[in-house]
């Protein structure tokens, strides 16, 4: 079920436009940023939906995660807002979609191109389990594409600051893409599962659909814990390897993000990179920049506690202002008149950069209610098609001679809400299920 969200016009130095994205609890509208010309993405989320399904918490700790992910092939988050109605979360826009429209748009990835698509996946989730983090629902559709072509994990709704033993026993994430030992309800070591996700994920690009056959429920299942399925002969022996070696039945023997970079297939120099698109050549040279350079952008832990009502927070966060051209937090002082030591008012403001994500599909077991629920559908779901909202903005901003030298919004808009055609056939895919807090 879908809320109603009620959207400004504008928010901080945002000016809010297009629908580019929609969900059970947010609508996701494309932002632009006259200071520095830029497109963003805005998730809005109406505080009422949070506080009704009790998802405050869920939300607070996908934002702290997402907070603490500084690296150039991860989704950065910029800039937060709130109002009476609404929480505003900016992150960065990726124009050019999602892995998974790019596979099927495509029918299958070349060799060469999966391999730089995924050295960059593998070098973003290794950054993410350094920091003690579980993705847990790693799947094309979660990761992205920005205006280069580079790949950018999102979607951390799911993920899970790890303790000290790394274990966890909630089943989460996408039916297709879990490992035997989530879909099994065992306690198991959530960094391991997201290696199973990506050995999917690599065979999705290669082969063009997904290593599971069976359409009913139990089969599926059954041919997930057995880690039954075929590789086609046209793909190479090296990447056949490293498929295997993923999806591995044994979560101790199976590799992790340090053993898949050493692989042969990821070293492999034969693959004529020099016949690849410009986009690819590109992506090429750019993957090698890890850690993204522009981490002064990002939200500070300070003001996440500000934002989200840490009351002992507030003190420390007295005099903070800082440029929002920047990209960082700006903490204003409407007035700062004097009423027994304390202001009268702290106007709370910040900055900017997004994902043109607006749906979820995580799926949710619950051990304890007996067998877990699905509907067969197929292994491809079909690719959203976001309804776009057209609403008023504000005009007149830039001079006409500024307009000539920025991108056209609608044009920036059209790109992200194109219909990708739906080249391969469902098979069988599941609701997603999610975590309960």
């Amino acid at each position: 079920m879908k809320t109603t969200v009620v959207c400004p016009n504008k928010i901080g130095p945002y000016q809010l436009r297009d629908t580019i994205g929609s969900g059970a609890f947010a609508v996701v509208k494309l932002a632009y940023l006259p200071e520095n010309k830029k497109y963003y993405a805005c998730k809005i989320i109406a505080k009422q939906r949070l506080e009704r399904m009790k998802d405050k918490t869920r939300f607070e700790q996908e934002i702290r995660i997402q907070q603490q992910m500084r690296h150039s092939h991860i989704v950065q988050l910029v800039d937060l807002f709130k109002d009476t109605l609404n929480y505003y979360v900016v992150i960065e826009f990726c124009p050019n979609g999602d892995l998974f429209a790019k596979i099927v748009a495509n029918k299958k990835l070349t060799e060469e191109q999966a391999q730089i698509y995924f050295r960059q996946i593998i070098e973003g989730l290794a950054y993410i389990h350094s920091m003690n983090v579980a993705h847990r629902d790693l799947k094309p559709e979660n990761i992205l594409l920005d205006e280069n072509g580079l790949i950018k994990i999102s979607d951390f709704g799911l993920s899970k600051y790890l303790g000290n033993n790394g274990l966890t026993g909630t089943s989460c994430g996408s039916p297709c893409y879990a490992a035997p030992e989530v879909i099994s309800g065992q306690t198991y070591d959530p960094k391991k599962s997201d290696m199973w996700s990506c050995g999917v994920i690599l065979y999705a690009m290669v082969t063009g659909q997904l290593p599971w056959t069976k359409r009913n429920q139990q089969q599926l299942y059954h041919q997930i814990k057995k880690a039954s399925f075929n590789i086609p002969s046209y793909v190479s022996s090296k990447c056949s390897d490293l498929i295997n070696k993923l999806i591995n039945v044994n979560p101790l023997t199976r590799y992790t993000t340090e053993d898949v970079l050493e692989h042969p297939f990821m070293c492999d120099t034969s693959l004529n990179h020099n016949e690849q698109s410009n986009t690819d050549n590109k992506l090429l040279m750019n993957s090698q920049g890890r850690i993204n350079n522009s981490s002064n952008r990002l939200v500070s832990l300070r003001m996440l506690d500000f934002f989200f009502e840490r009351e002992d927070s507030l003190p420390m966060i007295k005099n903070t202002s800082l440029c929002v051209s920047t990209g960082n937090f700006q903490l204003t002082k409407e007035k700062q008149k004097k009423n027994n030591g304390h202001c009268k008012a702290l106007e709370f403001t910040k900055t900017a950069k997004m994902i043109t994500k607006g749906q979820k599909s995580s799926f949710k077991v619950s051990h304890n209610e007996g067998k877990p629920r699905a509907n067969p559908v197929g292994i491809k779901p079909a690719l959203s098609n976001f309804n776009a909202q057209f609403e008023p903005f504000d005009k007149n901003v830039e001079s006409e001679e500024e307009k000539e030298k920025i991108p056209q919004w609608k044009d920036v808009v059209k790109k992200a809400r194109h219909k990708k055609p739906v080249l391969v056939k469902p098979k069988c895919a599941l609701n997603s299920i999610m975590e309960s807090v």
